[in-house]
């Protein structure tokens, strides 16, 4: 599911300028240029759990893309507890992001979204 041929070790607070990917999953720092960090994966993780759950990536419209990206906006059919977590990773703003917060991991791990799913699965 992931290429790590172009993964680079970012240490906390460090940032990086390289632009490399899928463009569908990409931050939009990344298009922005501003230097980016880890939080580029929790944007891309969002991403990838949209496309789990609705069958088809958010922005399939080449042209449409990018600004779909800036702007955060995302079609889609999702449930709410989905539409919550998948902004919760989608923030604009990678200092907001789900898993990027205080508390880590642990903010992802008790989304109200994992409620829905068997005991057995956490």
């Amino acid at each position: 599911m992931t290429d790590f041929g172009l993964a680079r070790l970012t240490n906390p607070g460090e940032k990086r300028w390289t632009m490399c990917g899928t463009p569908e999953y990409m931050a939009p720092e990344l298009f922005m240029k501003s230097g980016h960090d880890f939080a580029v994966d929790y944007w891309a993780l969002g991403i990838l759990l949209y496309e789990l759950i609705q069958g088809e990536p958010p922005f399939t419209d080449p042209k449409q893309t990018i600004r779909g990206i800036k702007y955060a906006k995302f079609p889609s059919k999702i449930s709410s507890g989905g539409k919550s977590i998948i902004h919760g990773f989608a923030k604009l703003q990678p200092a907001m992001r789900l898993g990027n917060l205080r508390n880590g991991f642990e903010d992802i791990f008790k989304h109200h979204w994992f409620d829905s799913f068997s005991q057995s699965f956490k």
